[in-house]
């Protein structure tokens, strides 16, 4: 064997030793989020809900691994992934395709985000009736009216929205048992200038706001249109997170302590 071929033997065989203590390390993380978030907030579990989120950890930790990004921050900010993980239980979230929420990576920090789906979610859980939330295209007709007798139509134009239109504006109408249709309407730049306002993430490529920006404006709209109308439990927590957001709060051991009592 010349030398050339004996070096490129030991490179092989160091770089199949490394292996095995790479995904070693990987495991003893997913462990660590598993056993911290059992033993911090699954204290009166029964054996369903600890399955739930043990499963829950699992699929976010490594979806969480195809994001560079936000595995960096999770890596750093341990605590805050916990947090976000204890959200999610807490608010009882399918684990589905169709993410009910975001991890976004922001200054080394984990910080949690409720998707429109998810949303949406909360929103029927609170046993609404009607919830209809769109984009409105500059050639549709659409009318908007508030007073004593507020009025809303839209009529899209499907013809028409193929041909490069813009959205102008987005709107959520939601109906409750007792109640007549509230419904609340924001420009295409009223939404843009409220996530530049409260998204700390805004401004970064792994924002949902970059990512998903119709999907976040429908979540937005909705959100206003659902203040006037009573809580469920579910949507008054989350309710009371987004506005936590909102005033830009970061999150902290001590809240996660606070929260963790709450959750007891």
């Amino acid at each position: 064997m010349s030398k050339t071929e004996d070096i490129k033997k030991q490179l092989m065989q160091q770089s199949n030793a490394q292996v095995p203590k790479i995904e070693e390390k990987k495991t003893n993380l997913l462990t660590y989020f598993t056993e911290n978030t059992l033993s911090q907030f699954g204290k009166n579990w029964n054996d369903k809900e600890r399955k739930y989120a043990s499963n829950l950890v699992q699929h976010l930790y490594t979806k969480a691994k195809d994001n560079q990004t936000l595995m960096a921050a999770i890596n750093s900010d341990k605590i805050g992934f916990l947090s976000c993980i204890s959200k999610a239980i807490t608010l009882n979230l399918p684990i589905v395709a169709h993410d009910m929420f975001y991890l976004i990576p922001y200054s080394n920090t984990v910080t949690f985000q409720m998707s429109y789906q998810g949303y949406l979610e909360l929103a029927w859980r609170a046993g609404l009736k009607q919830i209809c939330v769109r984009e409105v295209y500059e050639c549709d007709e659409f009318i908007c009216e508030y007073g004593s007798a507020p009025k809303l139509t839209h009529n899209p134009n499907f013809k028409e929205r193929s041909k490069d239109k813009k959205i102008i504006y987005f709107y959520a109408s939601v109906r409750s048992e007792f109640s007549e249709p509230i419904f609340e309407v924001m420009s295409y730049d009223e939404v843009r200038e409220h996530a530049s306002k409260y998204s700390k993430s805004y401004n970064t490529n792994t924002s949902p706001w970059k990512t998903d920006f119709n999907e976040m404006a429908k979540k937005t709209v909705l959100k206003k249109a659902l203040k006037y109308l009573p809580k469920t439990e579910d949507l008054s927590k989350y309710l009371v997170h987004e506005n936590e957001i909102e005033k830009d709060l970061s999150i902290t051991e001590e809240n996660l302590l606070i929260e963790e009592s709450i959750n007891s």
